[in-house]
């Protein structure tokens, strides 16, 4: 296991769930721009709802924690904490909601509150590829076996629509470069084979992660 700096807790933190490193996390990732960047920001969204799930009781407090950061850092967080659906969202969004003085956060937190946050689990399959990045930062926070079954669910779907055509091709992308860099997406895609034993497209990507892995040693 490689050694345990800050960084390594953005790829793998599911493996050691350190709840003091998080605003540290927040922090870093404000200071170096990450959430101003379309790329990663459903992502880290991603990622940091799955840390709120696993420490609710921490939310408040990393919340209050993260006031000074600019407003667009600040709403990738409240926006993690609200589709993380815990229980204590709402009261904790309301609270900073009536704190803020600011129109700009009272809107967003106000629109947060009157639309409830769809399961991504049960979202239909034509849901745009932004929605698989939300999936793997989930993953890489929780290690939820769920992410990856339904990022394989989506890679070896017919596609009906041109919607269904766009997230297929990145859900087959993003198995592949993902079960390279972590074992346990690799186990879960050949768990998973038992059920798509007939779909070409699982069985070419454990291949050829079998294949780059064997050229890596």
């Amino acid at each position: 296991m490689p050694k345990k700096d800050i960084q390594w807790y953005y790829n793998y933190f599911y493996l050691d769930s350190n709840p003091d490193v998080v605003i540290e996390m927040i922090k870093k990732d404000s200071k170096e721009g990450i959430f101003d960047k379309s790329e990663t920001i459903n992502p880290e969204t991603g990622f940091y709802s799955g840390i709120f799930q696993k420490f609710p009781e921490r939310a408040r407090e990393w919340i209050e924690k993260i006031q000074d950061l600019p407003l667009l850092h600040k709403e990738v967080i409240y926006a993690a904490l609200w589709i993380s659906r815990i229980k204590e969202s709402k009261s904790i969004l309301g609270f900073f909601l009536q704190k803020t003085k600011d129109k700009d956060e009272q809107e967003f937190l106000d629109a947060s509150l009157n639309n409830n946050p769809s399961d991504i689990f049960t979202a239909p399959i034509d849901f745009p590829p932004s929605n698989l990045d939300v999936l793997w930062g989930l993953f890489m926070s929780t290690g939820d076996e769920r992410c990856i079954k339904r990022i394989i669910e989506v890679a070896c779907f017919s596609p009906k629509t041109p919607e269904e055509t766009m997230a297929i091709p990145a859900a087959q992308w993003s198995l592949k470069s993902n079960a390279l860099q972590h074992g346990r997406v690799l186990e879960i895609c050949k768990e998973e084979f038992k059920k798509y034993s007939q779909n070409n497209i699982l069985a070419g990507i454990i291949d050829s992660v079998k294949k780059q892995k064997k050229n890596l040693h």
